[in-house]
């Protein structure tokens, strides 16, 4: 299966963890064939499997076809919705992160491979179906990181910006109706796709999860495990903890301009950003697998303590969560050698088998404090 993906305007995209599935490239790629789905995808499963058994080293297969349509400058609206989390309580700001480290992992849906096929449309989807704006719901984008300050300890933690996929993912969904003859063929296909997933649940289970919600043809937003991912990508957590550094930094700036001589607090919610595994040496595989590159935000606070004496450093001490949004969707193939092949799951979500999602979720409030 494919397995470090290069997403639109992005620097990877991932599935499931690592599998010896040498044994299904021969067999699945001549079903394929024979079914008549074609060169282009037999070559596409085939590569896809070879970069599971063989991730340093890339199978390399011929160059496929270009997609055979093109998104609209102007997309319908609709589409699947985020809403954001609920702003904590003042009493909850004060405390900051909960103790006894993340939480668990939100539980996988008790996914069936024939619920997945009884999604498949048989009659082509509208326009709206096909060409659905990928949107987070928020607030407005926010001209600064810090809002206004306010006498004392604990603000309203701000809504974080409203997010919307900036390009075409994995191209219209369903565009393709395939013949009857192909079917059989891309059932098995699919099927062993989901297989191969579910054998990952042990080694790579947030990349398992996520390539079965895919395949499942849902389309509908997937909640992500942010503190484990904080947990286990610490190239990721370092730089956030910058982000708050910074954001504490240029508080106390703030609060200094303002002769304060009393605490003040600063609402934060900061732009989205992205960031990648690809420059960190892939912390975590699996987490690489699973979203590879995220955009991500930070709301809550950060509370300045001016000096008592003069000349002493101030106080600052930055109370935000990570806001996680991503858009789980496949490019099809570039010509540059190092990108691997995943022309399989762009075909699987235009022929209406799979489809993209939005990866979303929020971690626990987490502290980080420092004088300046």
């Amino acid at each position: 299966m494919v397995l470090g993906a290069h997403r639109r305007g992005d620097g990877g995209e991932g599935a499931t963890g690592y599998l010896a599935a040498t044994m299904l490239v021969a067999a699945l790629a001549g079903a394929i064939v024979q079914s008549g789905v074609g060169l282009t995808v037999a070559n596409g499963i085939g590569s896809a499997v070879c970069g599971v058994a063989q991730p340093e080293a890339p199978c390399r297969t011929a160059a496929p076809a270009p997609v055979r349509a093109t998104i609209p400058a102007a997309v319908p609206t609709g589409g699947p919705t985020v809403m954001p989390t609920a702003a904590p309580t003042a009493a909850a700001a004060r405390q900051g992160p909960a103790a006894g480290g993340s939480p668990a992992a939100t539980a996988p849906e008790d996914l069936r491979w024939t619920d997945a096929i009884a999604r498949y449309r048989w009659s082509r989807p509208s326009e709206q179906e096909m060409f659905p704006p990928m949107i987070a719901a928020g607030g407005p984008q926010p001209g600064s990181p810090l809002g206004a300050p306010v006498s004392g300890l604990t603000v309203r933690e701000p809504t974080q910006p409203a997010f919307t996929r900036q390009d075409g993912g994995s191209g219209p969904w369903h565009l393709d109706q395939a013949d009857p003859f192909m079917l059989p063929g891309l059932f098995s296909l699919h099927a062993t796709l989901w297989d191969v997933a579910k054998l990952a649940q042990k080694s790579s289970p947030h990349a398992s999860r996520n390539l079965l919600h895919f395949l499942g043809n849902s389309g509908t937003p997937l909640r992500q495990d942010v503190d484990r991912f904080l947990a286990d990508v610490p190239g990721f957590a370092a730089d956030v903890a910058e982000d708050q550094a910074a954001l504490g930094r240029l508080a106390i700036k703030r609060a200094r301009a303002s002769r304060t001589t009393e605490p003040v607090t600063f609402p934060v919610n900061t732009s989205w950003d992205h960031w990648t595994q690809r420059d960190k040496k892939k912390d975590s595989d699996d987490w690489w697998r699973a979203l590879g590159g995220i955009n991500y935000n930070q709301t809550g606070q950060v509370t300045v303590w001016p000096s008592n004496e003069p000349g002493a450093p101030w106080r600052y001490e930055v109370t935000t969560r990570v806001n996680l949004r991503d858009p789980y969707d496949w490019e099809w193939p570039s010509t540059r050698a190092e990108h691997e092949d995943h022309s399989v799951f762009v075909v699987m979500h235009q022929w209406g088998l799979a489809r993209d999602f939005l990866a979303f979720g929020s971690s626990r409030l987490r502290l980080r404090a420092g004088v300046r």
